[in-house]
C-alpha cells in the first residue's frame, strides 16, 4: 500500500514539473516504513502546492524546497505537525459537551508549552540552516486541527518578529514568514493556507513573490 503511495505522489510531482524528483525517491524509499514518512510526504504536497500557483519548485535536502517566480528565488523548509492527544482529547471533551462553549487547543497540559511557542522553536531551530542572502520561508503543514492552526501562527510569527527585532536567536532574521496548510478548509474565507509574514527579515521578499504567497488558498 505504501509502494503504491509514494508511487503516485512522485509520478504527480514528476508530471506537475517538479525538479530533482529522484532524490526525493530515495529519501521516501529510506524511510517509508518509518514514523517519519507522513512528514516526508507533506514536502511533495507542499512543492505540488507552490508548482499548481506557477513557482517552478526543485526538491533538495535543507532547506527542502528551491523555489523560484518570474526569476526571483527563496527557500522554504517543511515542517509537519502530527496529530497531537490534545486534539485527541479536545475531540471527546467537544462531543461530550455537545453545544456548550468547550476550551480547545491549550497544549500545556500534555505537552508542557503551548502550540504558538513550539511552532517559535522550529524557526528557531531551522534558521541555522536557512539559506544566506535570500528569502527563506517556513512552510508549517499540520494535521493538529485544534492546537495548530490559523489562530496560533500569527501569536508564534509575532514572537518571532520581536526576537529578531532584538536579534535575540542567531539567523533567525532569514526567516521571511510562516506559510500555514492547514487540515481544515475554512468555508467563510474559502481557504486552507495561510501566509504569515515576519517583520524586519535579512532579505525581503519580492512583491511578485509576496503577492503569489499570499494567493495561495489551497494545497
Amino acid at each position: 500500500m505504501i509502494d503504491k503511495l509514494i508511487s503516485e505522489h512522485l509520478t504527480k510531482l514528476e508530471k506537475t514539473g517538479a525538479q530533482n524528483v529522484s532524490y526525493y525517491a530515495e529519501k521516501l524509499e529510506k524511510n517509508k516504513h518509518s514514523e517519519v514518512i507522513e512528514d516526508l510526504l507533506f514536502e511533495g504536497r507542499a512543492a505540488l502546492m507552490f508548482l499548481r500557483y506557477g513557482f517552478s519548485v526543485t526538491m533538495r535536502e535543507s532547506p527542502d524546497l528551491n523555489i523560484v517566480l518570474k526569476n526571483y528565488q527563496f527557500y522554504a523548509e517543511v515542517k509537519h505537525f502530527r496529530l497531537k492527544d490534545q486534539d485527541l482529547i479536545d475531540k471527546q471533551n467537544m462531543a461530550a459537551y455537545k453545544m456548550r462553549l468547550v476550551s480547545i487547543g491549550n497544549t500545556k497540559p500534555t505537552e508542557t508549552n503551548n502550540a504558538w511557542d513550539q511552532v517559535v522553536d522550529v524557526a528557531i531551530a531551522k534558521a541555522k540552516i536557512l539559506v544566506e542572502n535570500v528569502p527563506n520561508i517556513l512552510v508549517i503543514g499540520s494535521s493538529s486541527p485544534n492546537c495548530v492552526d490559523d489562530s496560533i501562527v500569527p501569536t508564534a510569527i509575532n514572537i518571532i518578529s520581536e526576537k529578531i527585532r532584538n536579534s535575540d536567536c542567531p539567523n533567525l532574521d532569514r526567516l521571511n514568514g510562516i506559510l500555514l496548510v492547514s487540515p481544515e478548509y475554512n468555508l467563510t474565507q474559502k481557504r486552507n493556507v495561510y501566509f504569515f509574514q515576519a517583520q524586519n527579515p535579512r532579505v525581503s521578499l519580492s512583491k511578485p513573490i509576496l503577492e503569489s504567497l499570499y494567493a495561495c488558498t489551497i494545497a
